[in-house]
């Protein structure tokens, strides 16, 4: 017999996504949370955009990172409608989280078996052969006399050195813990702000929030507003460094709209639009306020803040 056809692995790809025949997906129809991201980090849009780069830039929800989940729902042309697994938002009930949905490129995706991470990079960026990995991306280990390798989609197998990563599930000891997030957070001062970033090459509010705690073993949905319905209110004595500031304007209080750390002292750490970059400042300066004179609830600077924790 002859060749009839052949396909390059992106064709190969598209097809199979698109009719899902074969053996493989004959013995398990539910390849589809076969999925994980290939690159370093890739851009998740609430619909695929067009070739202009300000309407790409208003589209952005949000980036997957490397090795990150995803759960396949549809394809058209080169994009894919996918359900980012471990991006959690509210639902319009306001009660029930639920996986972010967006669209990425279908190019960014490898075929990966669902196995939980069993570590997760601590460090800004780690070098991984030809691949840079971003602080937050989740690996699973096997420990052997050459020391910790991760499997990767799309890769081999490939050696990390131990200071770059924490175990998972994270045991850290209190006096580790929220210094640890600090450091993450720090990690990103100066950098410009980018508006759905959430990777070392690009950050915004909540998704600095969110790597923060990620790499030390702590999960937090994506957005503002649901950070702030998955923390507890604290006051302002009890307040403690690498817990949480919300802020929503004051002629909309029930919508958070912004969210930092409190770094201690009366400090602050924030990735904003304001001056488009991520910096360490003090209360006062932010909200024009007495920090010691603070109360949950207050209203300064045209902003409602609250103050809330997810460590006990």
């Amino acid at each position: 017999k002859t060749v009839e056809r052949v396909y390059d692995r992106a064709q190969f790809a598209q097809a199979w996504f698109a009719n899902k025949y074969g053996t493989a997906y004959i013995i398990a129809k539910d390849l589809n949370r076969f999925l994980a991201v290939k690159e370093r980090a890739a851009e998740f849009y609430s619909m695929p955009p067009g070739p202009g780069d300000e309407e790409r830039a208003k589209l952005i929800e949000s980036q997957l990172l490397f090795n990150e989940r995803v759960e396949l729902i549809e394809v058209s042309g080169p994009w894919a409608r996918a359900r980012a697994a471990e991006q959690e938002s509210l639902l319009a009930d306001k009660k029930t989280l639920a996986p972010y949905e967006g669209w990425l490129r279908l190019e960014s995706l490898a075929f990966s078996l669902p196995s939980p991470g069993t570590a997760v990079v601590k460090a800004k960026t780690v070098k991984a052969g030809a691949l840079e990995l971003s602080l937050g991306v989740k690996l699973r280990l096997i420990d052997g006399p050459g020391g910790a390798k991760a499997f990767l989609p799309g890769g081999p197998a490939l050696s990390l050195a131990e200071k770059d990563f924490n175990r998972l599930p994270q045991k850290a000891a209190q006096a580790d813990l929220r210094p640890g997030i600090l450091k993450a957070a720090r990690f990103f001062l100066g950098d410009k702000y980018y508006w759905g970033g959430r990777s070392a090459w690009g950050i915004d509010c909540s998704g600095l929030v969110n790597l923060a705690y990620r790499a030390w073993g702590l999960e937090l949905p994506r957005n503002a507003d649901d950070q702030f319905a998955a923390s507890r209110s604290v006051s302002l004595e009890n307040l403690k460094p690498a817990d949480l500031i919300f802020s929503a304007e004051a002629s909309k209080p029930g919508f958070i709209n912004h969210v930092m750390l409190y770094a201690g002292g009366g400090n602050l750490i924030e990735a904003t639009g304001d001056t488009n970059s991520v910096r360490e400042i003090s209360f006062a300066e932010k909200f024009g306020a007495d920090f010691k004179k603070a109360r949950n609830g207050m209203v300064a600077g045209g902003k409602k803040i609250f103050f809330r924790k997810v460590i006990n």
